[in-house]
């Protein structure tokens, strides 16, 4: 019990957000940070406006930049929700988390490998950079194990045990939406493919 340290808080009003992806879970992020009156930032990608125009337009006010890079300079607070692919793995990187203001917050729910876990620890050493993770390389496949990590105990991170989707209501989602992937591939269409060449 640490009232004194643990009850200073900006707030989140009004302060810069960016959201690395624009799937399902990314466009949620926007919607609920947009109903805390953070000032949203996304990557501008035409490919992906087509697909998320309508939803975008109705959560109103997103800023648009044009790289990764300018990204992390405008914003105090990155949220990845991005697969794990060849151009995704270390993304966050330490040129990355340089261009964070200092006690910026970095927040990963997507997997573990797109962050250098090693610059990771050395921006919270020494910036102050916060972070609040659901995902690590090299955690646990299964239920319960030891599960022992550097970064999983550095005082700057607030940790999870890889449970962002283990609610009743998400996991009856997860089943919907393996039905939805299933029923449209047996009709020749290939739904939220991140791995196959085109």
């Amino acid at each position: 019990w640490n009232k004194k340290r643990y009850s200073v808080a900006a707030g989140l009003k009004g302060r810069r957000m960016g959201v690395v992806g624009l799937g399902a879970v990314g466009l949620e992020v926007l919607e609920r940070a947009h109903a805390f009156g953070l000032e949203l930032y996304v990557i501008d990608r035409p490919n992906r406006w087509r697909e998320t125009h309508d939803r975008l337009v109705r959560i109103g006010g997103i800023k648009r930049v044009s790289s990764l890079k300018e990204l992390a300079e405008r914003c105090e607070i990155l949220s990845f929700h991005i697969p794990s692919v060849a151009d995704t793995n270390k993304i966050v990187d330490a040129e990355l988390l340089a261009r964070l203001p200092v006690g910026a917050i970095v927040i990963n729910t997507s997997r573990g490998d797109i962050v250098d876990e090693e610059a990771l620890i050395k921006a919270m050493d020494e910036k102050g950079i916060r972070a609040g993770l659901d995902v690590f390389c090299g955690e646990p496949s299964g239920g319960e194990a030891v599960f022992e990590s550097i970064l999983a105990r550095h005082p700057n991170v607030y940790g999870t045990h890889h449970i962002g989707a283990s609610t009743d209501q998400a996991q009856a989602a997860v089943a919907r939406g393996v039905i939805e992937i299933l029923d449209a591939f047996s009709q020749g269409n290939i739904k939220h493919c991140v791995n196959m060449d085109t």
